[in-house]
């Protein structure tokens, strides 16, 4: 059995629309979501909320537990965030364009509500 050229033209042939066809469904299924995509800098997050939680403790050391709550109550806002308001949040360093909404400022907002409401509920 020989494979010629004119073959082995219509099997790349074939090969390529498929792969086009492939690509263009994907792509209007990625269209079709109602979803959107932001950033948010955690870095910049988690350093304000260690800032914050030192100054609460005289030591400046934060229990583990502690930070690890504050983890847990970043990340618990970030989802329901993105959850009500339909969006796909990405850590801002692993976008490499600069072309996604940036809600860190939302975010650093809504902790801090969040902080207040705590701290008030403690005292």
């Amino acid at each position: 059995m020989q494979i010629n050229q004119q073959n082995l033209g219509l099997v790349a042939l074939v090969t390529t629309f498929s792969l086009s066809v492939m690509a263009i469904c994907l792509g209007l299924s990625n269209t079709n979501t109602s979803k959107k995509l932001g950033t948010v800098d955690m870095q910049r997050l988690l350093s304000e909320q260690s800032q914050k939680l030192a100054k609460a403790y005289p030591s400046g050391t934060v229990p583990p537990g502690v930070m690890q709550q504050v983890i847990e109550e970043i990340k618990a806002v970030i989802d329901s965030f993105g959850q009500d308001q339909k969006l796909t949040l990405l850590a801002k360093g692993a976008v490499l364009s600069g072309e996604l909404p940036d809600y860190t400022e939302t975010f650093k907002e809504i902790l801090n509500e969040t902080s207040t409401k705590t701290v008030r509920g403690r005292k």
